[in-house]
């Protein structure tokens, strides 16, 4: 467990420097955006994905993770808007969204089982 906590301490440091270097690589925002999540940064994950979203408007996977950190931080209108968006832009995966333990906190609203039904019409076997 040591040795996660000391890579994961890297790992953010190192694309914190990154994305102070590299201030337009949406993946090196995405995957800072993915470690502050995964330790709980909530709030940096939150922005960080907020500037993703700024510099790749049209990318499904920005607004995905979007949806993602709305959804951990207790916005589901916001976290459902951004799975609009990413599903307008082309995600489709309905599995995923249904599984996604990121979204968990939507899995009982209506619109969110709709949201689903709607990719499971559209990508059926998926």
């Amino acid at each position: 467990m040591e040795t996660f906590k000391e890579d994961i301490s890297f790992q953010c440091t190192f694309f914190e420097q990154l994305a102070q270097k590299c201030t337009r690589d949406v993946v090196v925002l995405q995957r800072l955006g993915e470690i502050y999540s995964s330790i709980g940064r909530l709030e940096d994950g939150l922005r960080t994905d907020i500037r993703a979203s700024f510099l790749a408007p049209e990318d499904p996977h920005v607004h995905y993770n979007l949806a993602c950190s709305f959804a951990r931080s207790g916005q589901p209108r916001f976290a459902l808007d951004h799975l609009k968006l990413a599903m307008h832009f082309g995600f489709d995966d309905p599995g995923w969204l249904q599984k996604d333990d990121d979204l968990a906190t939507l899995h009982h609203l209506a619109e969110f089982k709709s949201l689903v039904r709607d990719l499971q019409r559209r990508h059926p076997g998926e």
